[in-house]
């Protein structure tokens, strides 16, 4: 085994994006084609975000207080179900975009590929954590967009669900 990369970093804030697991439905998230729906193997509570056909977005727009120059950590559940055996993974893309206090983009603070084995109707399906630090914020940045985008010809025949979305500045 080798671990590479190890970093210890204390958060300065409570996670700051509301309605992390999806449990209050579509009232903080915007949805595109996506959904949350109830799932009996929710990484926590009955909830989770849902992206089924390429082009699904889910996205939250982040208030955020003096951010230029900060880092913030990233983290999520991830989980692929409902696709034949054989089929290519599943696959969303997570991004941070930095915008400016008229909502434009002004920045990425951070993009991951995640992928994950389609499981056949979801038994057994496991969820994945992924984790990321985000680049300084811009000058000028009052928002964070936390956005999951299923990718167009990337796994068509499966879905995606998200839960457990967290997003705190570092100190």
């Amino acid at each position: 085994m080798r671990i590479d990369q190890v970093l210890f970093a204390r958060a300065g804030t409570p996670n700051l994006v509301n309605d992390p697991s999806f449990e209050e439905g579509i009232g903080d998230w915007g949805f595109i084609l996506g959904n949350a729906v109830e799932d009996g193997f929710a990484y926590e509570g009955e909830f989770v975000g849902s992206l089924g056909g390429s082009g699904d977005a889910v996205f939250q727009d982040v208030p955020l207080e003096k951010a230029a120059g900060k880092c913030f950590l990233f983290n999520y559940g991830f989980k692929v179900l409902g696709a034949p055996v054989g089929t290519t993974t599943g696959a969303t893309e997570a991004r941070v975009i930095w915008l400016n206090d008229q909502g434009q983009e002004i920045g990425l603070g951070l993009s991951l590929l995640s992928t994950g084995e389609a499981n056949p109707g979801g038994v057994g399906a496991e969820w994945l954590v992924y984790t990321g630090i985000t680049e300084p914020a811009p000058p000028g940045t009052a928002f964070a967009r936390i956005q999951f985008t299923k990718p167009r010809g990337f796994g068509e025949e499966s879905v995606v669900h998200l839960d457990k979305v967290v997003f705190g500045r570092l100190v």
